[in-house]
């Protein structure tokens, strides 16, 4: 007749169970050598491999339970673990009585002995309860899909992410990907971005550069981050249609984007933006320009009165102009006009024709820009 686990042996199964099956949810990190320990370990005790598959067979159901099912389901382990955890406080408690008179010392033995067989029980109540939650908890933050995309200077790129949703990389852009099953997460480490999102207000869809943190459902608009380039390293965010929630947070110690109760907000409608950089105290909302949106993802870049150091970075970033120097008057100089960033010697002709400026050669293609 076989015998039955002790309640130390089945606790013990069951973390072995929960430990390996965590474990191999990170493939990233499995190594060959954690593959053949844990095939030994499958290979130890049959009814190890039979729980392995039954747990894999209900986590898949898992996947497929609906939201208001998994809502209970979530409220229900919450509650089971904080009732075991009561639980077995008070009976710890118990057994940590002073030490009574030798009279009533046979009694005691005999209620502890019970306490302690009941504290076990618990103890192994609250370990499911620990494992069934930290399980939960990493189900819920298993990433469901996860793609980096960059971009070099010069180039530009179009790519449609799982949930339908369009991105329109501009040159120098790098980003992060990162589905949940409750939310979608982009990180713009730089550069700019055109968003058309898949609408799903089941989960928002979250952009963050910098500390600044996007939050939307469905809309397009774009956001830009460059850091790095004098003037212009501000986060700027352009609706075009819809509407977004702009907040401003901090970032923690390990570079997480982090919410601060007192940090500003900021509701853009269809046709506003909002640029949020170091140092601005009050950003306020303004009204996009005309060609705002289309200028850049039709090869053009558009400038409205910009002093001509930054447009010349602004424009480097697409092309080498070969201009690596100037006189500290022209940099002063305000720029109105659209060009070409793809076509350097356009622009170099373009710009000696709107401006009091000429170029002054300095070999190897380079020029100083001078005043005339």
């Amino acid at each position: 007749m076989p015998t039955r686990p002790s309640p130390e042996d089945a606790d013990t199964s069951y973390q072995e169970l929960a430990y390996w099956f965590l474990r191999r949810q990170n493939l990233l990190q499995w190594s060959p050598q954690d593959e053949h320990a844990f095939q030994q370990w499958l290979t130890a005790n049959p009814a190890n491999r039979d729980a392995y598959i039954q747990w894999e067979l209900d986590w898949q159901l898992m996947d497929q339970m609906p939201t208001d099912a998994m809502a209970r389901l979530r409220a229900q382990v919450a509650s089971d673990r904080a009732i075991a955890n009561a639980a077995v406080g008070e009976t710890a408690a118990l057994l940590e009585s002073e030490t009574p008179t030798a009279p009533a010392m046979l009694g005691l033995t005999a209620r502890r002995n019970f306490f302690r067989r009941t504290l076990h029980t618990m103890v192994a109540g609250s370990v499911l309860a620990s494992v069934g939650w930290l399980g939960w908890s990493v189900w819920q933050v298993q990433p469901l899909y996860e793609q980096h995309f960059q971009t070099q200077r010069g180039q530009s790129q179009t790519t449609e992410l799982p949930d339908g949703s369009i991105l329109e990389l501009d040159t120098h852009t790098k980003l992060q990907a990162t589905f949940y099953r409750d939310r979608r997460e982009i990180l713009l480490h730089k550069g700019q971005v055109f968003f058309a999102v898949g609408k799903d207000v089941k989960r928002p869809f979250l952009i963050t550069a910098d500390d600044v943190r996007i939050t939307v459902t469905g809309t397009r608009f774009t956001v830009r981050y460059t850091p790095g380039l004098q003037g212009l390293e501000a986060v700027t965010v352009a609706v075009e249609e819809g509407s977004v929630r702009v907040h401003k947070g901090v970032r923690n110690a390990q570079g997480e984007w982090m919410e601060q109760m007192d940090g500003a907000t900021y509701q853009l409608q269809a046709g506003e933006k909002i640029a949020i950089g170091p140092g601005m105290v009050a950003p306020e909302v303004a009204t996009v320009a005309v060609g705002e949106f289309s200028d850049w993802r039709q090869q053009r870049i558009s400038f409205r009165n910009a002093p001509l150091q930054q447009a010349l970075l602004e424009l480097g970033r697409y092309a080498d102009t070969g201009i690596i120097s100037m006189d500290p008057g022209a940099a002063q100089l305000r720029l109105s006009g659209t060009f070409n960033p793809h076509e350097p010697e356009a622009v170099r002709r373009l710009l000696t024709g709107a401006l009091p400026v000429r170029l002054h050669s300095q070999g190897a293609g380079q020029y100083h820009l001078a005043l005339r």
